[in-house]
């Protein structure tokens, strides 16, 4: 690949260092040369003015529209011979989105006298300069490009208009600037909301007044039968709601999974709200699509549901799941009102299934209510009651809760080894979820402060499932390296074999992780050991050409040779192993052949410095060359050809050397006989 193009020559000699240290790893399949484009500050103003041919590149008037930059603009404009229309290949906008966008009144007015396109509709929303300017709210710049002919009611591919956005940005000025010139406020966009669905979202009543003295419809729904009341209900937006209800809105009104506005607004903590809306005669019962009241939303926000409690709301309800008011409190209501709740419902709905079958005590871990915990076990649940798989609270809050919780648990007797179906314990569920963890953003530390608190109140660390597999094993899996480090020093067997004969060894070499598999080895991992199948861990290296695991192995004297039922030897599966490129989807990249097949090549290197047999064949047949020249891979089957070349002359030599000693056997006899025979 040739190096980047550079007029400097220290910046063409960095260039050529890089482009010859990672031209190997550039995109192969990009067959286009890249040309650097100019940063601003590059129009060279004397040869534009001696008449020499002067152009001025995207970067450079971009740069000066974007960054206010007037003075720029303007002797872009005057020497530079530029297109002001001229779009961004990037997204297609065009110098005066970008004035208008960014609010640079000065430069939007030094565009439309030179004849910028005011209505053109760029990216692939199709915006115009002014559904730009609406982002912005400038409704100096909104009066400017009406002047010059904008449409205020001109619509996106979605059916947005300006005053869409400046409605939903809380922009009042820009609003009132487009209701002058005449944009349409009962506009609709794709997904059927109007101006004011918009508007009620913001809280801004002054806008929502603004568009309902133009005649907005406030009973509007849209495409899921949501009125501006839904919404501004759901966000929390109380002055919006006064505002709506006292101009009449329907705070009954349904929709499309039967919400009132009450039923939403429950979900935001909304006090004041749900203290507007029964008082403007709102169904305080009303039930929706999934049996649920404005109170069971309403649960896990105190000062909500103690609204609707006083109002006379019914706490004796069940929804479609089975659940009650105490499942829903669970996850994030107070102590006072969980217990207030309890009070005031039947014995029966302390036990009541929740939406995943589990009790209200997991529903407490799962949301990492230690409050709700507490008052539950005071109120007599079962800390060891199981959901329909099994698992007990401790299952839960070894998979989901906090060092805190699992604590909290044993102290109240939870048993610590209690198994659930195919005899997982809460220490086989704590090895197994550190993706999870991760993806919810929970310290790291966390899985091993559970796993060493378990291990603590006597959890067996070798427990075995039903399919023989310990914790370790599990940890392994999740390449968590803080478990695998207290299992083992608390005693986790590391030669411990499943019931397909496989170790968490073999585990660590198929997830090629490198750092487990050290610290299995040093804790005394059988690094030859052979699973049902007939594979050793350095097969389950090899096929996942997990190169730095093969050379743990190899160092701790696994057989280089072993071979497979099938005949299969290591060398043999790291050559197999590149033919996921063409099955495997995340495999199709150019970059990804190219480096799946490197790290193939340096294994089969590796495993045939350690003495691997590259003539070996299986019960098919077939060598690793074999298999790599099948597979395309030239430079893999260059170097088993060369080894099995280097391996025949070997033999060869061997062999001239057994005849050489067969002969002189042969004289010595000769010898022998006739001195005898004398």
């Amino acid at each position: 690949m040739a190096p980047f193009k550079s007029s400097k020559p220290l910046r063409f000699v960095l260039s050529l260092l890089i482009s010859s240290l990672l031209g190997p790893w550039l995109v192969v399949a990009c067959e286009c040369e890249l040309r650097p484009t100019k940063g601003p500050g590059s129009l060279n103003p004397d040869a534009c003015q001696t008449g020499d041919e002067c152009s001025v590149d995207t970067a450079t008037w971009f740069g000066a529209v974007k960054g206010g930059n007037l003075t720029l603009t303007t002797q872009l404009i005057q020497v530079g011979r530029v297109d002001v229309s001229v779009q961004d290949p990037i997204n297609s906008f065009t110098a005066l989105h970008y004035a208008a966008g960014f609010g640079h009144e000065d430069i939007v007015s030094l565009l439309l006298q030179h004849g910028a396109k005011v209505a053109f509709a760029a990216g692939k929303r199709g915006d115009t300069p002014l559904h730009s300017a609406a982002w912005n709210g400038s409704d100096a710049i909104a009066r400017l490009l009406i002047q010059h002919g904008a449409n205020s009611s001109a619509a996106t591919r979605d059916l947005e208009t300006p005053l869409h956005i400046a409605a939903g940005f809380g922009h009042d000025k820009f609003v009132q600037a487009m209701i002058e010139s005449g944009a349409n406020v009962s506009a609709r966009n794709n997904l059927q909301n109007t101006v004011l669905h918009y508007a009620a979202t913001t809280d801004s009543s002054a806008i929502v007044r603004m568009l309902l003295g133009q005649g907005a419809n406030i009973s509007a729904t849209n495409d899921k039968l949501e009125t501006p009341l839904h919404k501004a209900a759901e966000l929390g937006c109380q002055s919006v709601v006064e505002v709506l209800i006292q101009s009449g809105a329907n705070v009954s009104a349904l929709d499309s999974r039967h919400n009132s506005p009450l039923n939403q607004v429950s979900f935001r903590n909304g006090a004041g709200i749900v203290r507007a809306l029964p008082d403007a005669n709102a169904d305080i019962e009303n039930v929706n699509a999934y049996g649920e009241t404005p109170l069971m939303s309403a649960a896990g926000h105190a000062e909500a549901a103690f609204v609707l409690l006083e109002a006379g709301a019914n706490p004796r309800v069940v929804n479609v799941w089975g659940e009650t008011i105490i499942n829903r409190a669970a996850a994030a209501g107070s102590r006072e009102l969980i217990q207030h709740l309890i009070s005031l419902v039947p014995d029966n709905y302390l036990h009541a299934p929740g939406h995943n079958g589990g009790g209200v005590l997991h529903t407490a871990i799962y949301a990492g209510n230690l409050e709700a915990m507490s008052v539950f076990l005071e109120a007599g649940v079962d800390v060891h009651h199981p959901d329909p798989i099994g698992r007990t609270p401790l299952h839960m809050a070894a998979m989901r809760g906090s060092g805190e919780t699992v604590s909290f648990l044993l102290d109240h007797g939870a048993n610590v080894d209690a198994k659930m179906r195919d005899d997982f314990t809460p220490l086989h569920l704590v090895s197994t979820q550190k993706s999870a963890w991760m993806q919810r953003g929970d310290p790291a530390e966390w899985a091993s402060t559970r796993a060493r608190l378990l291990l603590q109140a006597g959890a067996d660390a070798n427990a075995t499932t039903s399919v023989g597999q310990t914790p370790l094993y599990y940890a392994v899996g999740a390449q968590d390296e803080g478990v695998l480090r207290v299992l083992l020093e608390a005693g986790a067997d590391s030669r411990a074999i499943m019931h397909n004969g496989e170790t968490a060894l073999h585990a660590a070499a198929a997830h090629g992780w490198e750092d487990g598999a050290r610290l299995l080895l040093d804790r005394g991992a059988n690094a030859s050991s052979t699973s049902n199948s007939g594979h050793t861990p350095l097969h389950a290296a090899a096929e996942s050409v997990s190169h730095g695991v093969a050379r743990l192995l190899l160092e701790a004297g696994a057989d280089v040779n072993a071979v497979s039922p099938q005949g299969e030897t290591p060398l043999f599966l790291a050559v197999q192993r590149d033919a996921w490129p063409e099955t495997d989807p995340n495999m199709m990249n150019p970059n990804c052949r190219c480096w799946a097949e490197q790290n193939s090549m340096a294994l089969v290197k590796t495993l045939l410095a350690a003495g691997a047999n590259p003539m070996a064949v299986t019960r098919d047949g077939e060598t690793a060359r074999d298999r790599a020249e099948d597979l395309d891979l030239n430079n893999i089957a260059a170097i088993l050809r060369d080894a099995e070349e280097m391996g025949e002359k070997k033999l060869e030599t061997l062999s001239r050397g057994n005849r050489y000693a067969s002969i002189s056997l042969y004289r010595v006899a000769i010898i022998l006989i006739f001195f005898f025979t004398i």
